[in-house]
C-alpha cells in the first residue's frame, strides 16, 4: 500500500505506520476466535486498521497515517519533536456484547531516526501517490522496522508479539536540518508539569516520604498503610504514573449522553471488573473497554460531567469511626459493631417506611398483638403473686388457729386443775365434821 496525499498538503509532515501482524492473540477468557484491529494513538490523534475477523493470528498489512502538528519545515526544533511523547499501539478484540484489550506497546520518534547505538538510520527509498497529479513520487526517509511484545492488563501466561514499520513523510531530520535529537526521557509523574510546579511537587513528595518513614505508617513488607492512608499517585493501563487529580480530564460524552441523568445512566451501565493489578484506567480507555472498578467509574463519571459541562469532582475517603482516644482494648471493635448495628437498624426502618401502606397496618396489628401478649404476661404474673399471697395468708391463719387452740387447751387444763383442787378441799372439810 502506498501513501496517498494531496499536493496542497505537501508542506505537512505525516507519521506512517505499516501494521503487519500479531503472531498469536491472547484473550482474557481464551476465546477460540476473535475479531481484532490495531489502534495507533499519537499527539492527540488516533487511527485504526481494518478489522480481521475470526482468527487468533491476524495479518493486517495495513497502513495508518497521522498528520503531525509541527511548524514549517525549517522552523522545526528538537523540542518540537521530543515533546510529542510516545506512539502507542493497542490491539482490540470485538464481538457480540464484548470489547477486550488484547495488549499494547509503544515507541518514540527518536527510535525512528536513530538505532540502538544512537546512530542515524540509513535512508530508504519509498513511494507515494499524488492524487491531484495522479502520479507516483519517490522520496527517501528513515524506516523503523521492529517487533514488540504486547503488555496485557489481564492475566496471561503466553507472549504475544506485534510486527510493524514506522517512518515519517518527509523525513523530519532531512527537511528540518536537525542533526541530533536528545534521547527520550523516562516518563514520570511530573513530565507534563510546568517547571516551577514540578520542583514544588518533588519537594513535597520527598517531605511526604520522610514523614511516612519516620512515623512508620507503611508496612515495609506489604506496603500497606493505615486505614486512612491514601495513594496520591496512580498507575494507569499503560503502566505510567500519574498524580491522582490529573486522571480527571474533560472528555466529550458519547452521542446521546447530553445531560447529567444520562451520564449517570451511562456509567451505571458500565460493568464492574476485577483487575489482576492495581491499575486505574484513564476515562478515554474506560469508555473504550467499557468496564472498570469503583475508582474507574468515579473518574469516568466526573470526566463526562465536566464535558457537559457540569461541576464535578472525585472525593476519596472513608466513613469516620465512632472511636476516641484512651479507650480500652476492644472498645474500637465494639464501637464499630455498635455503629454497624445502628446502621442496619436505620436501614431497616427506611425500608419499612418505603414499603406499601398495607405493611404499616400489619405492623400496627403486630404491635397491638405484642402489647396484648405483654399485658397477658403481666396479668399472669399478678395472679401468680396474688396466689402466692393467698397461700401465705392461709398458712399464717393456720398458725394463728393452732396457737389459739393450744392456748385454749392450756386454759381448760388450768381450770380443770383448779376445780379438782377445790373439790379435794371440800372433801377434806367434810371428813372433819363430827
Amino acid at each position: 500500500m502506498l501513501f496517498v496525499f494531496l499536493a496542497s498538503d505537501s508542506d505537512r509532515v505525516y507519521l506512517i505506520l505499516r501494521i503487519k501482524d500479531v503472531d498469536q492473540i491472547v484473550t482474557p477468557d481464551n476465546r477460540p476466535v476473535v475479531d481484532s484491529y490495531v489502534e495507533v494513538s499519537f499527539d492527540g490523534t488516533s487511527r485504526r486498521t481494518r478489522t480481521v475477523r475470526n482468527t487468533l493470528n491476524p495479518v493486517w498489512d495495513d497502513e495508518v497515517t497521522i498528520p503531525l502538528r509541527l511548524p514549517a519545515f525549517r522552523d522545526i526544533t528538537e523540542s518540537d519533536v521530543t515533546r510529542k511523547g510516545k506512539v502507542w499501539l493497542d490491539v482490540w478484540g470485538t464481538g457480540p456484547g464484548y470489547v477486550d484489550h488484547l495488549g499494547g506497546c509503544s515507541f518514540s520518534l527518536y527510535e525512528i531516526f536513530f538505532n540502538e547505538k544512537h546512530n542515524k538510520r540509513n535512508l530508504t527509498a519509498m513511494q507515494r501517490i499524488d492524487l491531484e497529479a495522479n502520479t507516483r513520487q519517490s522520496y527517501e526517509t528513515r524506516v523503523f522496522s521492529t517487533s514488540r511484545r504486547l503488555a496485557f492488563i489481564h492475566k496471561a501466561d503466553r507472549p504475544s508479539t506485534i510486527q510493524f514499520e514506522a517512518w515519517t513523510c518527509p523525513d523530519i531530520l532531512e527537511v528540518s536540518g536537525i542533526d541530533k535529537l536528545p534521547e527520550p526521557e523516562r516518563i514520570t509523574t511530573t513530565s507534563n508539569f510546568p517547571r516551577a510546579l514540578r520542583n514544588t511537587y518533588e519537594r513535597l513528595k520527598r517531605m511526604y516520604a520522610e514523614v511516612i518513614e519516620k512515623k512508620g505508617l507503611v508496612n515495609p513488607d506489604t506496603g500497606v498503610g493505615p486505614p486512612r492512608f491514601f495513594d496520591v499517585e496512580f498507575l494507569d493501563q499503560r503502566k505510567e504514573t500519574h498524580y491522582a487529580p490529573t486522571m480527571v480530564t474533560r472528555i466529550r460524552p458519547p452521542f446521546g449522553v447530553d445531560s447529567e441523568s444520562s451520564v449517570f445512566h451511562y456509567c451505571r451501565c458500565v460493568p464492574f471488573a476485577v483487575k489482576r493489578e492495581n491499575l486505574v484506567f484513564t476515562p478515554e480507555f474506560a469508555v473504550q473497554i467499557r468496564s472498570g472498578n469503583a475508582m474507574d467509574h468515579s473518574i469516568l463519571m466526573t470526566s463526562l460531567l465536566l464535558g457537559l459541562p457540569a461541576f464535578a469532582f472525585v472525593c476519596v475517603g472513608e466513613r469516620q469511626r465512632n472511636t476516641g482516644r484512651g479507650q480500652a482494648p476492644g472498645t474500637e471493635k465494639k464501637a464499630s459493631q455498635q455503629s454497624r448495628r445502628d446502621g442496619e437498624k436505620h436501614a431497616a426502618e427506611e425500608r419499612r417506611e418505603q414499603e406499601r401502606p398495607g405493611q404499616a397496618g400489619r405492623e400496627d396489628e403486630q404491635k397491638e398483638e405484642d402489647e396484648g401478649e405483654d399485658e397477658r404476661e403481666k396479668t399472669k404474673t399478678r395472679e401468680k403473686e396474688r396466689g402466692g399471697n393467698k397461700e401465705e395468708r392461709k398458712k399464717a391463719k393456720t398458725r394463728t388457729v393452732w396457737r389459739c387452740g393450744k392456748r385454749k387447751m392450756r386454759t381448760n387444763q388450768m381450770e380443770n386443775d383448779v376445780e379438782e383442787a377445790r373439790l379435794a378441799a371440800d372433801n377434806r372439810g367434810a371428813q372433819h365434821v363430827p
